[in-house]
């Protein structure tokens, strides 16, 4: 849970960069309809989404939740982060330090369901 807390903390901090270019917003839904005794139909609400940015030069950050009713809830979080960057004539790399985790809570317990790190590599001309 710490792990979590941190990554969220840190797409905070990156998203109060001015350099932020875009942001992204993609909902997800799903209603389903299962047939009860005697014809009778109920409904029921799963759904998700997730909002993030990009840099131009590839930092950013990602915050994901989804639920399905009666299994639980996830969340997720990814982060990257500019650790070198270099400009010339001839354009500008930058090597960015990436983070994540997933995070499940609902049926069968709780706990981190996948935890990642990695380096991305940007170049623009």
């Amino acid at each position: 849970m710490k792990l979590l807390i941190i990554l969220v903390a840190s797409v905070a901090l990156t998203s109060a960069l001015p350099a932020a270019k875009q942001l992204n917003w993609q909902p997800t839904e799903q209603k389903s309809q299962a047939q009860g005794f005697g014809g009778g139909a109920f409904h029921h609400r799963d759904g998700g989404g997730a909002a993030g940015f990009v840099n131009p030069n590839g930092s950013g950050g990602q915050v994901k939740y989804g639920h399905q009713s009666g299994f639980g809830q996830s969340y997720g979080a990814d982060v990257r982060v500019p650790i070198y960057t270099n400009k010339n004539r001839y354009g500008e790399s930058t090597v960015n330090l990436g983070a994540g985790a997933d995070y499940y809570r609902g049926v069968g317990g709780s706990g981190f369901g996948d935890k990642r790190v990695g380096l991305n590599f940007n170049y623009r001309f």
